[in-house]
């Protein structure tokens, strides 16, 4: 048997590790490079994200509305307690809560189709 050294790739991955901090990185360039070039967007030019890191958005009206409507009621009885924090944290102003329509949500564009009219390129 023999040692062939420290694991530079794996399953299509590049792995770069430091030893001396204990960290390890996995690059998926080249299998994002494949995935492009398969469905001919090699030359696609970037664009950055539309919204902000913190942003979670969220197409599920039921959920926004027993957040914000702290009523108990028979269809509200297996949520655990331990998750009624977001009512107080909504009391305190720290999120706010609305419904994005179905033109707008971010949410929407990787569960649905994306007609071409929406697709903007820069």
């Amino acid at each position: 048997m023999k040692d062939l050294g420290p694991e530079k790739h794996i399953l299509g991955m590049h792995i770069s590790c430091d030893r001396s901090s204990g960290k390890i990185w996995l690059s998926q360039e080249k299998y994002i490079e494949k995935i492009l070039d398969r469905f001919n967007m090699g030359n696609a030019k970037p664009v950055s994200s539309p919204l902000a890191f913190h942003f979670k958005l969220s197409s599920n009206q039921s959920a926004i509305h027993l957040c914000k409507n702290p009523t108990f009621h028979s269809r509200s009885k297996h949520i655990d307690i331990k998750f009624h924090w977001i009512r107080d944290v909504l009391e305190s102003k720290l999120v706010k809560l609305d419904k994005v329509h179905t033109d707008e949500n971010g949410a929407d564009m990787m569960t649905k189709p994306l007609a071409r009219e929406k697709l903007h390129v820069c």
